[in-house]
């Protein structure tokens, strides 16, 4: 046994992971090991996995960092019209235009709805104000709370964060309020508020079209719903990803994230650029590329929106 543990040790330190802060048993690596290695070997995969900080989570831990919550029904979204003669370029990324944060960690909160509705709200304050300015998650964590229909740290909807922030007139930012991974009691101050919202849009659901022209390009980075429930997600390293056990209905998603921008892989094909928010040791160093143009793959049309300033 003690050769056993040696051996994982030295596969899990290529990754900078203790096995002793990993919740899974030594059998339970050795699978998350095993499913890794025989997905890297099919060369019809156009993505690849590796062990990372949340491959250490085990199943239960795993579906709590998936925290987004979603209404009964769908809400009603924005006929959108671009400006006359606007044609979406081929590819963008908000990163190259200064609109996009750091990619920061939720920890062991389901607190994905937060991250991103503020990452999106980052982008528009950018592309109104021209500086990047971080605003705080801790924030809506704490007070856009159980009246609001989130559930804080266990889990909250996209629109109900923007919905806090327009009837709060604003949110602090985070260096005046700090993430700290958990409940608190809310401790919102009006004089450290870094922003302030009219509305928000919701994108026609299931329309990749709309969010690629209307939203992402037209817009900014945009906060949406996945379904990120399986094994090639929370083990995800790096290419262009395509799950064909994912869902996409409503009601079916179960993590928020950022589209950041989109374009197209040689290998893998279109894709949608999307900042997680698990640190930078996941994915494409915090970011995953998600198919785009497949049905709709994981639901990333399904349930997107975007604050109004």
């Amino acid at each position: 046994m003690a050769m056993l543990t040696a051996f994982l040790q030295a596969i899990l330190s290529l990754y900078f992971v203790q096995i002793s802060t990993c919740d899974l048993s030594r059998d339970n690596i050795i699978d998350v090991l095993d499913t890794i290695d025989r997905h890297n070997r099919n060369p019809n995969k156009t993505f690849f996995l590796r062990f990372s900080d949340v491959s250490m989570l085990s199943a239960k831990e795993y579906k709590r960092r998936l925290g987004a919550r979603m209404p009964l029904e769908m809400p009603n979204s924005k006929r959108f019209e671009n400006p006359q003669g606007f044609v979406a370029p081929e590819s963008i990324d908000w990163r190259q235009r200064g609109a996009v944060s750091r990619v920061k960690s939720q920890g062991n909160c389901g607190s994905c709805w937060a991250f991103a509705a503020v990452g999106s709200l980052e982008g528009q304050h950018v592309i109104r104000n021209g500086t990047l300015e971080e605003f705080s998650e801790q924030n809506l964590v704490d007070c856009a709370d159980e009246s609001y229909g989130n559930a804080r740290c266990k889990g909250g909807w996209l629109t109900a964060a923007f919905e806090y922030i327009r009837t709060n007139d604003g949110i602090d930012t985070e260096e005046s309020y700090p993430y700290v991974a958990h409940n608190q009691t809310c401790r919102f101050k009006r004089d450290s508020v870094g922003e302030t919202i009219h509305g928000y849009n919701v994108v026609p659901a299931e329309d990749e079209v709309s969010l690629k022209v209307n939203a992402v390009a037209a817009i900014g980075p945009i906060a949406v719903l996945i379904d990120a429930g399986h094994p090639s997600f929370q083990h995800y390293g790096g290419g262009v990803y395509s799950e064909e056990q994912c869902l996409s209905g409503w009601g079916l998603l179960n993590h928020a994230v950022l589209v950041v921008g989109y374009g197209t892989d040689p290998v893998g094909g279109d894709y949608w650029l999307v900042k997680n928010s698990w640190d930078t040791r996941w994915g494409e160093e915090g970011y995953i590329r998600m198919a785009r143009n497949r049905g709709n793959q994981c639901g990333i049309a399904t349930a997107a929106a975007y604050p109004i300033l």
